[in-house]
């Protein structure tokens, strides 16, 4: 589903944006806490983005790739 919703990705520093088709933020939000759960410090979700604070820079590009390849 995440590769259908998913329109946007960007990043700065220790955070990842996610633009999204209206609506999915509940579903992908989940995705991302069932695969990322020790790496997030927050995520704060609207109905068409997503911003996902990270604990740590380092685990950013690891984690964009994962979600650029659902």
């Amino acid at each position: 589903m995440a590769e259908h919703t998913i329109l946007d990705v960007s990043f700065l520093g220790n955070m990842i944006n996610l633009k999204l088709v209206p609506g999915s933020t509940a579903v992908i939000k989940r995705q991302i806490v069932e695969a990322f759960a020790e790496e997030i410090f927050s995520i704060i979700a609207d109905d068409d983005s997503i911003l996902l604070i990270l604990k740590d820079e380092k685990n950013l590009q690891a984690i964009l790739k994962v979600i650029k390849n659902w």
